[in-house]
């Protein structure tokens, strides 16, 4: 959900998991970076990418931008909620 929200205000996602929600763009850029569960290396290293390369940072916010358009809707979402939990 919080990769959805993120995405949802065009806001770029640094996360260990989440790769269904974050996606692509349509132009096939990826709206932010997945490093993996516990390598605090590549977050660090994410993150620094992120804090020292301002083009990064706007190519990112573009993607995400783009991302936020092919999301559904909140009522969508529910939808497949209750679809998904109804069918275990």
């Amino acid at each position: 959900m919080v990769v959805a929200e993120a995405l949802a205000r065009g806001i770029p996602v640094l996360a260990s998991a989440g790769e269904e929600a974050l996606g692509r763009a349509p132009d096939g850029s990826v709206p932010g970076l997945l490093v993996p569960p516990g390598d605090v290396v590549a977050l660090a290293s994410g993150l620094r990418e992120w804090l020292t390369t301002p083009s990064w940072r706007l190519a990112l916010r573009r993607s995400a931008r783009l991302r936020r358009a092919e999301q559904a809707d909140w009522n969508h979402a529910a939808r497949a909620m209750a679809t998904a939990l109804t069918h275990r």
